[in-house]
């Protein structure tokens, strides 16, 4: 069974605020569209502002979808190109949707949709450029740490 990663993304033109169970809708959403196995990233805003129930984002962001290729994907798709994503407080208005492969290890398929944005806030793509994605991950992390020393 080969892996699909979905990108999902969305462009904001008023501040919208996401509620800090809106993981629950996304998964509500997928699960909906038939898909029984799936993982999905934290969803990023280029800018955005923390409160404690949620966080406000603004401009454009995006959050992915990692799964495998069967007729389920292809409903979902369909059901992101008909109609926006219901998060509770109100519809996330989706902008564009890229689908790309995920490649099999050699003990199987990583199905991590972990999701690292370069300063300029695009995405890095781990198969195209490993060494990005990596030193962009541990610049997070190191910034979380020497934030709270």
């Amino acid at each position: 069974m080969e892996g699909i990663r979905i990108s999902v993304q969305f462009k904001l033109r008023q501040p919208f605020f996401f509620s800090e169970n809106y993981k629950e809708h996304i998964n509500r959403f997928l699960i909906e569209s038939g898909v029984k196995h799936f993982a999905f990233s934290d969803l990023l805003c280029i800018k955005q502002k923390k409160l404690n129930d949620g966080f406000y984002g603004l401009n454009k962001g995006r959050f992915d979808i990692a799964t495998f290729i069967n007729g389920d994907v292809i409903n979902l798709v369909r059901k992101f190109s008909n109609e926006d994503m219901d998060l509770g407080n109100g519809t996330l208005p989706l902008s564009k949707i890229n689908l790309s492969g995920i490649g099999y290890f050699s003990e199987g398929y990583m199905l991590s949709p972990v999701l690292v944005l370069d300063d300029r806030g695009e995405s890095v793509n781990y198969f195209k450029n490993p060494v990005m994605f990596s030193e962009s991950i541990r610049k997070k992390i190191n910034n979380k740490i020497f934030r709270y020393l």
